[in-house]
């Protein structure tokens, strides 16, 4: 049942967003449970006008959610408007309406922004003068060392303030270059950089080989952006390859061209093939995020090891990742042996 189902949902989301040639009624209710748990539910009933429950209650929490988290980032875009901080948003609200015309297609919770490296602290700053829950110092000085973002709470919302594009597969993505490249627009009537398409596609895709592929919706931003943006394949292979991502990145375009129609024909055939090959070594139905269970998390990280461009960094990442949860174990059963640093 399974593997028609997917079959069916990604032969709806290769036709999106025109009507795919199946009758919408003969779907099983598995299809839409599999849509939801892929995040493209309410997408999908959007293009084969469904308007029946269960879909409805879950367009009804998309729109709430995507709303709170529109609302907190243009608040953020005036913050730093006011301190003469540019920004870019990154997915959200804001790409589901350039994308999707319609905020509430793409499933949201939090805001992400990128700001250039020096400008990080600050608006972190500001963010925790105007109320926002701040973690313990020790928690930020990790991830600014280890990570690509600073994470607050405000208003009930995660916020991201992201000082590199992604850290993802053992190496950084800085934002300067990426905000040096990106155009300006506006968002109710606050500034905000967009970044440039070819730049945006490769993040997305990052972010896509990220969360193991397990994630349709991340799969079709690259479709639609790719239908809008319309990138220069010979940059976003350049850049893919000097930020050392494009086994990353070529292996998030072949699983969106399997899943959703992304068209790949302007990869190189080395990419392409390489890109295949990748795809085809890693293991299937990885979860999109954490879980408890050591074994998938370990199948996860291995999947991570084998997108990393060589085998030093997969080695250093498997090495930090390992180290990583020794000491957080360690702090756990010893709190008061243990510094509490341990813990991020």
């Amino acid at each position: 049942m399974t593997s028609r189902v997917d079959a069916l949902l990604s032969e709806c989301l290769r036709a999106y967003p025109a009507l795919p040639a199946l009758d919408p009624s003969a779907l099983p209710d598995a299809f839409w449970s599999r849509a939801h748990a892929r995040g493209v539910a309410v997408s999908v009933a959007a293009q084969l006008g469904i308007r029946a429950a269960p879909v409805a209650a879950w367009r009804i929490q998309q729109t709430a959610m995507a709303l709170r988290s529109r609302a907190l980032t243009v608040r953020c875009l005036r913050l730093c408007a006011e301190m003469g901080i540019a920004a870019a948003p990154l997915k959200g609200p804001l790409l589901a309406e350039r994308l999707y015309g319609d905020l509430a297609r793409r499933p949201t919770s939090d805001v992400d922004l990128l700001v250039v490296h020096r400008d990080a602290r600050r608006l972190v700053s500001r963010l925790g003068r105007e109320g926002a829950a701040m973690p313990a110092p020790h928690v930020h000085d990790y991830y600014e060392k280890h990570h690509h973002h600073l994470d607050v709470m405000w208003c009930g919302v995660l916020v991201e303030v992201h000082f590199r594009a992604t850290s993802s597969f053992g190496v950084s993505t800085p934002a300067e270059p990426l905000l040096a490249r990106s155009t300006p627009a506006t968002a109710d009537g606050q500034p905000m950089r967009v970044l440039e398409s070819s730049d945006e596609l490769v993040y997305l895709a990052t972010h896509a080989a990220a969360h193991y592929f397990a994630s349709d919706i991340l799969l079709l931003d690259l479709k639609l952006l790719q239908q809008t943006g319309r990138p220069d394949w010979s940059i976003v292979e350049r850049r893919s390859r000097a930020r050392r991502l494009d086994r990353a990145v070529g292996a998030a375009f072949l699983a969106a061209e399997r899943r959703v129609g992304f068209d790949t024909s302007g990869m190189s055939p080395p990419w392409h093939a390489q890109s295949r090959r990748v795809l085809h070594r890693l293991p299937p139905d990885l979860p999109a995020g954490y879980v408890d269970d050591w074994r998938v998390r370990l199948r996860q990280r291995l999947a991570e090891a084998m997108l990393c461009n060589t085998r030093s960094i997969a080695a250093r990442v498997l090495g930090h990742a390992a180290l990583r949860a020794t000491k957080r174990r360690l702090q756990h059963r010893w709190p008061t042996l243990v510094p509490a640093s341990w813990r991020a």
